[in-house]
């Protein structure tokens, strides 16, 4: 099966937009990319990325994390995470690789 191509900001649906937040249990299917605020619970099929200005207090559970922003929560990927250069993260990581 080959490696799904990059969730960047043309391809990714965003839910929840820079300035804006949400609070409580998130759910989808497919890619999503978040720029605002979230403090809640993520559980999903798919790729989430969170951008540079994304602020997310949670626990996550993905097939596939990209943080470019500020996470505070367990994340657990089905197949990898990756933290790019400025990201912050103050919690527990797990994935394959």
């Amino acid at each position: 099966m080959p490696e799904p191509g990059p969730v960047t900001a043309e391809t990714a649906y965003h839910l929840i937009p820079r300035g804006a937040s949400f609070s409580g249990l998130l759910a989808f299917d497919g890619d999503v990319r978040i720029d605002g605020a979230l403090d809640g619970r993520v559980q999903a099929r798919g790729t989430l990325r969170l951008g540079p200005a994304a602020r997310v207090r949670a626990d996550i559970e993905v097939d596939e994390l990209i943080v470019e922003g500020s996470l505070e929560g367990d994340a657990r990927a089905r197949r990898r995470i990756q933290v790019e250069p400025g990201a912050r993260v103050c919690g527990r990581l797990e994935a394959p690789r």
